[in-house]
């Protein structure tokens, strides 16, 4: 994004305003503390600055944040030793006060990534089982696979 031209910074700064919980709860459920979820969350709109091939349209730009924000993520977690580990918070995910809701997305971002990534693409953004295929670059029956066996295991932990 070229910062010279009147009124980029202020976009930029919209745009970051719009995507930036959605790219911390990403980032969050990888690193599993708040200093380096907000590393990841800086590195992953440096990398949006940065990218010649920009997404147009809602849909694809938080596509494209979310899969670049867990790309990251996973790489800065084969880089070091993981040790430090931070308890989820309900203010960081949650902001209506809505605890069934954060006892949900806690059992989510408990799921093996490949399922966490499916739900949360499918029942949070909103993206169709063809849209969340070609993110991950897998099969759109992979992708139903991964959502029905999420929902089995969500249901056994939940107890529902």
């Amino acid at each position: 994004m070229d910062t010279n031209v009147p009124g980029a910074q202020d976009t930029f700064a919209d745009f970051y305003q719009k995507y930036y919980p959605n790219v911390y709860r990403v980032c969050f459920s990888f690193m599993k503390n708040e200093a380096d979820a907000l590393d990841m969350v800086q590195e992953t709109f440096l990398r949006y600055c940065e990218t010649d091939s920009k997404p147009v349209g809602d849909r694809h730009e938080i596509g494209w944040l979310v899969m670049t924000a867990g790309n990251l993520c996973r790489n800065q977690l084969k880089s070091f030793g993981r040790s430090r580990r931070q308890e989820l918070r309900e203010e960081d995910i949650v902001s209506n006060g809505d605890t069934a809701a954060f006892e949900l997305l806690q059992a989510v971002l408990s799921l093996p990534e490949k399922y966490k990534t499916a739900v949360y693409l499918y029942y949070y953004e909103g993206f169709s089982t063809a849209e969340i295929a070609e993110l991950t670059k897998t099969p759109e029956t992979t992708v139903r696979t991964h959502l029905r066996r999420a929902r089995a295991k969500l249901k056994n932990q939940l107890g529902e």
